[in-house]
Parts: C-alpha cells; sequence; structure tokens
C-alpha cells in the first residue's frame, strides 16, 4: 500500500516536471510585466511593498482579492520576480488540475479524470491563464480545496469544527477572486439543502456560507477590472482560439459551438449536477459568468465541458459492441480532434507571445514606458494602475475625478506627469472631455487604440 503511494506521488511529480518543463522550455509563458491581470498586478505589487517595507500607492486602490495572500510566499522569498510569479502560477494551476483528476475519478471514473484532466493542462485558455496570473486559475484550485474541505466537514459530523472555520475563509476568498465565485457558495448551500447531515449542521452551513458570501459581496462591490455584459459568444471563442479579435467569424463560430455542446452536457448530465457539488458550483458560476463574461469565467466553463463531455462521449457508444474501437473509437476521434485544436491554439498562443501582442492596454503602456527615459522621475495617473506600475516601475495613482470646475482640476493633476486611460470606455467620457477643454495644459502624447497618453504640462510652462 505504502509503495503504491510513493509509486502514485512519484508519477505525479513526473509529470508537472515535464508538463511544467515543456511549456517554459517553448516558450509559452513569457516573464515580461505585460499581459498580467489588473487584479494579479495589484495583489503583486501589495506584497512586494509589504515585504520591502515601501511605502506605495497601490495599497490605495482598495480591497485586494485571494491573490494578494497566496502571494506571500512569493514576496518572502522572490520579492521583484515575474518568474517565480508564472511558476507559482502554472504550479497552482497543476495542484488545481489533481483536485479535480480526485473529484473525477470519485463521481465519474478513472478514464474520464485521465483524458479531461490531460485536456485542460495543454488547452490554450490554461496557458493563458498561467501567463496573466490568471482569476480562472486560482478559482479552480480554491474551488477543488473547497469542496476537499465541505467532505471534511460532512465526515466529522460535528458543528463548528477547524474545517468549518477554513472553508468559511475558502469561501470568502472565492468571492473576492471573482463575481463567478458566488456560484461556489450556492452550489455548496443547495447542496446542504438537498442533503445535510443533520439539522444542526445544515443550519450552521447555511448561515455561515450566507454571511461570509453577502459580507465579501459587499466589500468587492465592482470587482476589479471585470467589464459587465459582454458577449459571452465572442469572449469564448477568442479565449478558445487564443486570438485577440473576438469580433472575428471565428471567435463566433468556436464561441457557439461551445455554448452548444456545453448546454447539451449539461441537460445531459443533470443527474450528476445536481447531486454534487463541484459539477453544481462550476455550473453556477458559468451561468453568473454570462453577465460578466472574461477568461476566467471562460476556464471555468471549458473546465466543466471537458469533464462532464468526456463522460458523456464515452458512454455515448455501444459497450455492448466488441473490441476496443467499437467501444472507442468515436471517442477517440473527437478527443484527437479537440486535442488537435487545443494545439493549433498553443502556437496561435506562441504567436502572439512572440510578437509581444499583449492586446490594445498593454500597447499603450508600453508606449508610455519607451517614450519616457529610463531615469525619468514621472508620477503617473493610469485607468489600469497596477499594470501601469509593474511596466513603469514607478509610482502610478488611480484616474483623478471629474469635477465641473475646471481650476481646481488642474489642481488635482498639477503633481501629475502623465495620465493613461482608454478614452471609448463610456466610463472616461466625462474625463476625455474634461481634458479636451484643457488642451492648453494637458496635450495628447499619443493616441491609439488602447486609448490615449496625456501630458500634463507645469502651470509655468503652460501657454
Amino acid at each position: 500500500m505504502i509503495n503504491d503511494q510513493i509509486k502514485q506521488r512519484a508519477l505525479v511529480f513526473a509529470i508537472l516536471i515535464v508538463w511544467g518543463g515543456l511549456i517554459l522550455w517553448f516558450k509559452l509563458v513569457q516573464f515580461s510585466p505585460y499581459g498580467i491581470e489588473e487584479g494579479a498586478a495589484r495583489a503583486l505589487l501589495l506584497t512586494w511593498s509589504l515585504t520591502e517595507r515601501i511605502v506605495n500607492p497601490i495599497v490605495f486602490f482598495g480591497a485586494p482579492d485571494f491573490r494578494a495572500l497566496i502571494f506571500i510566499p512569493l514576496a518572502l522569498y522572490w520579492s521583484g520576480s515575474l518568474l517565480a510569479a508564472k511558476v507559482f502560477t502554472l504550479l497552482s494551476l497543476f495542484g488545481a488540475v489533481l483536485f479535480l483528476y480526485r473529484w473525477a475519478r470519485s463521481t465519474m471514473d478513472a478514464e474520464v479524470a485521465l483524458i479531461a484532466s490531460g485536456l485542460l493542462l495543454i488547452a490554450p485558455l490554461s496557458l493563458q491563464q498561467i501567463d496573466a496570473m490568471g482569476a480562472g486559475v486560482y478559482l479552480l484550485l480554491a474551488f477543488g480545496l473547497g469542496i476537499w474541505l465541505n467532505q471534511r466537514i460532512r465526515s466529522k459530523e460535528k458543528l463548528l469544527t477547524a474545517w468549518y472555520f477554513v472553508h468559511l475563509i475558502v469561501v470568502a476568498a472565492i468571492i473576492s477572486l471573482h463575481p463567478i465565485g458566488l456560484g461556489y457558495a450556492l452550489g455548496i448551500l443547495w447542496l446542504w439543502q438537498r442533503q445535510p447531515i443533520n439539522s444542526g449542521m445544515k443550519k450552521q452551513m447555511l448561515i455561515g456560507l450566507g454571511l461570509s458570501a453577502v459580507f465579501v459581496g459587499l466589500l468587492q462591490a465592482g470587482w476589479i477590472d471585470i467589464t459587465w455584459f459582454n458577449n459571452p459568444i465572442t469572449v469564448l471563442g477568442s479565449a478558445l482560439l487564443a486570438i485577440n479579435d473576438s469580433n472575428s467569424g471565428a471567435a463566433w463560430f468556436a464561441g457557439a459551438v461551445t455554448l452548444a455542446l456545453f448546454a447539451i452536457a449539461v441537460i445531459r448530465s443533470r443527474k450528476l449536477i445536481f447531486n454534487d457539488g463541484m459539477a453544481l458550483s462550476l455550473l453556477l458560476a458559468s451561468l453568473i459568468g454570462l453577465l460578466c463574461a472574461d477568461k476566467a469565467w471562460a476556464l471555468l466553463l471549458l473546465t466543466l465541458l471537458l469533464y462532464i463531455g468526456t463522460q458523456q462521449l464515452i458512454h455515448a457508444q455501444q459497450f455492448g459492441m466488441r473490441g476496443f474501437m467499437a467501444q472507442r473509437g468515436l471517442a477517440l476521434a473527437i478527443l484527437f480532434i479537440v486535442a488537435f485544436i487545443f494545439m493549433q491554439g498553443d502556437k496561435s498562443h506562441y504567436t502572439t507571445l512572440a510578437r509581444a501582442d499583449f492586446g490594445d492596454n498593454d500597447r499603450l503602456i508600453a508606449t508610455l514606458v519607451a517614450s519616457v527615459g529610463q531615469d525619468a522621475k514621472l508620477r503617473v495617473s493610469s485607468q489600469w494602475p497596477g499594470r501601469t506600475m509593474l511596466a513603469l516601475k514607478q509610482a502610478t495613482l488611480p484616474l483623478p475625478p471629474t469635477i465641473d470646475d475646471d481650476a481646481r482640476f488642474l489642481e488635482i493633476t498639477q503633481g501629475l506627469t502623465h495620465i493613461i486611460f482608454d478614452h471609448t470606455d463610456p466610463n472616461n467620457r466625462a474625463l476625455a472631455r474634461q481634458i479636451a477643454r484643457l488642451s492648453g495644459n494637458l496635450s495628447t502624447l499619443s493616441r491609439e487604440p488602447g486609448g490615449v497618453i496625456i501630458e500634463v504640462r507645469s502651470q509655468r510652462n503652460a501657454p
């Protein structure tokens, strides 16, 4: 028994070394300060500033999410290292897949768990989220940890155990990462409502989860860099194909087909889903994410589709037929096609990294970095303060408030050297109009698809 466990752990470690080594060897993850999620950048800068005892304006940008806590080891031992942060995220995804493999093996079968977990590890969306240090990776990890803790609580059959309080912390962490984290809390509440151990534990869990969800939800209202009411079809399609053009025909086609397959798989697996905490949590998170579609949501939706879709695909064939190909031929053919599409997406992701195409907003930040000297002392106001500070390595503040008094606005911005923001964002229209009125003091340094860079002139040098 002990030898079997040692062999299994050695095999897991070997898979991690090979998978992670190939990703790093083929440069499928880059270590520049671009392409990182705003929330991850803020969390990383916050932990770095605290461990280095640096007065940093990042601490005033609002409540951080769960990543600020789990990045603490990075700040203690590898402060300032983006390489360590990316490798840590890679390890986190592998840990999340181990949780998912364990779950699928116990609720479905080992064959489904192995195939789906392997596909998830090579999915281009997984690589994108590693590279961006995205919330999707840490959501999957926290979902897996939460389900394991929930099982521990149910096995103890006691009120207010240590596992109960740790689980509440994990729930709060999940919700802090993204609005779709509410799906986990709702899924666990549903499970305890339908399958209670006893009335006392049921009441305890309902109250604890409800209070945790409401408190953190109010604290994180307006989650970091979350855009509401995106088109989920194009967001999903572009994320799966690893392309930046979300309005292309390929993105529309891939997103529509994936959502249709997801709906079919969910309907066919509804019995499993409504009796399992992980599957139900992933489903509810996917449904909530339709209102705030992004790559983190797409990763969770893809994860559920891979596991329940693989199960339905394998079981769709008639097992009474003789021969391996008769029983698995169709499933293997379709899985081979999916793996081929994923590898093409990985190639597209590599090409994107090779030409340093991280999106319009990051190109705008890169333009600002290139336009100023290395030794110039700057004070920048940015729509993306975390990402801008990470690239510039200088103090960055959030955007100034728009006010009716132009003279007062000039006083507020007097200490700044540059303002960088997306002028096409509806939330920034008032700011764009005010800056246009004050063109004598605020001149446009660069205008790009990702936004504008405004140079703030000194009152003494203004015409």
